[in-house]
């Protein structure tokens, strides 16, 4: 201070010297010259013209003062608000001088963070990358979560594998979000078991959750005691062809009414079926190339009202044998 006059220096949003401002001009100085500036209030006499009515205004990144938020590395002071739009007599309202009321702008992938005396830091987001697992304790994950390797579930002091997500595509059995692997002994432990979960006994024969409705695919050996039981499908003819769909069933009931021909689709190897055959009118019957019958023993329908019954099997997923054709009356 000389003779009560303070020396300044012009303030810009891209020199964090010169920042924060501590007042507004009210007039334009050249250098060393004396004038006035104003801490908070209003200011009149100024060119305005660029603005609109309540913008924002902000020390510039070049010095003076903008309505736009400057970004990047230039620092961040709302000066004021735009009142009066005029090129000459324009006038605003003071209230952010001395001191910066925004966050700064911030680098590309990081965070403000609060530390311990309440100042907010950046925090680059790398950082957040968890790594104590295993985890113990409840966590929820907005999203999809991409799993390299098996997911074990522990409960009451049985474990499994789990694999989740599985949607079952028949619709009487219920959607499945759980596939557990676990020993019959742990099965037994559980007391009660979900209506949406799969549990598979490794080690040991399953003697609940049945009746079971829908599709299996069993690896390995499978033990029954009492009765193995399937719905007959029937297949109505069109265009003089009875086509069995070897996915719906193994048994299947349909009718042969003069010259007919039968195929059979989604052959699988290891597959075996048996068709009844109602004759009507003249009946005669030709089959689907990969059909194979035994030489010399070919299949003849019977005369009209007969029940003939075929069974037919495939060992390599293509070809379908006749094993036998027997006629009933």
């Amino acid at each position: 201070m000389s003779g009560g006059t303070g020396l300044v220096i012009a303030a810009s949003a891209s020199n964090a010297a010169t920042m924060p401002a501590h007042g507004i001009l009210m007039q334009q100085l050249t250098a060393g010259a004396d004038g006035d500036a104003a801490i908070i209030g209003q200011i009149t006499g100024v060119d305005t013209s660029l603005f609109g009515p309540g913008d924002t205004i902000y020390v510039g990144p070049d010095g003076g003062y903008v309505n736009v938020k400057p970004t990047g590395s230039n620092l961040i002071q709302n000066l004021g608000i735009v009142k009066k739009v005029d090129a000459s007599n324009g006038t605003g309202e003071i209230f952010g001088s001395g001191r910066s009321n925004d966050l700064p702008n911030i680098a590309e992938g990081n965070v403000w963070v609060g530390d311990v005396d309440g100042v907010p830091q950046a925090v680059a987001t790398s950082s957040f990358v968890a790594s104590d697992f295993p985890y113990s304790g409840s966590a929820q994950i907005t999203g999809s979560l991409g799993v390299t390797g098996s997911i074990s579930r522990s409960e009451g002091g049985f474990s499994g594998s789990v694999v989740d997500n599985i949607t079952d595509t028949f619709t009487a059995v219920p959607e499945i979000d759980h596939i557990v692997t676990l020993t019959q002994a742990e099965y037994d432990g559980l007391g009660s078991v979900d209506a949406n979960t799969l549990y598979i006994i490794s080690g040991s024969t399953v003697t609940s959750e049945f009746p079971y409705t829908g599709s299996a695919v069993i690896s390995g050996s499978l033990e029954v005691t009492g009765k193995v039981s399937g719905n007959v499908v029937s297949v109505t003819p069109a265009s003089s062809t009875a086509s069995f769909n070897l996915n719906d069933g193994s048994f299947f009931t349909s009718s042969l009414t003069d010259t007919q021909h039968l195929e059979f689709t989604n052959v699988s190897a290891g597959i075996t079926a048996q068709v009844e055959l109602t004759t009507a009118g003249t009946p005669v019957v030709d089959f689907g190339s990969n059909v194979l019958q035994p030489s010399g023993s070919e299949y003849s329908p019977s005369d009209a009202g007969g029940r003939d019954i075929l069974t037919v099997t495939s060992l390599d997923g293509t070809n379908v044998f006749i094993v036998s054709a027997n006629k009933f009356i």
